[in-house]
């Protein structure tokens, strides 16, 4: 004969086993938000120094009796100094740097005649 005990007992196994699983599911998924919304905190190599330097040449336009008639180009380079994380006690390698998500937010405008 089927004892009612022994099923009530795997019933109450099985329960607690979901439970566990979906406790540790949780928290990983937890640990991923966190992870995903800080990012890391103690990186190896940090942004020491930003500097750009704006450049601008001018070609004399002569078809026009104007003193100021210039054609002009300007150029913008962007350094960056990496520098390593005093704070960081481990020996890390930089491999590679991807720049990416540049956006222009004006573009270049050419400036009117009547604007002074």
């Amino acid at each position: 004969m089927y004892d009612l005990g022994t099923k009530f007992k795997k019933t109450i196994r099985f329960s607690v086993v979901v439970v566990i699983l979906a406790l540790i599911i949780t928290v990983i998924c937890l640990l991923m938000l966190k992870y995903a919304v800080e990012g890391e905190n103690n990186m190896p190599f940090e942004l020491s120094q930003l500097i750009v330097v704006s450049t601008a040449e001018g070609v004399e336009n002569n078809q026009n009796e104007n003193i100021w008639n210039f054609d002009l180009m300007q150029n913008n380079d962007v350094y960056l100094y990496i520098g390593k994380n005093k704070s960081y006690k481990e020996t890390e390698i930089i491999k590679r740097i991807i720049i990416n998500n540049i956006k222009v937010e004006e573009g270049p405008q050419k400036r009117k005649d009547n604007d002074i």
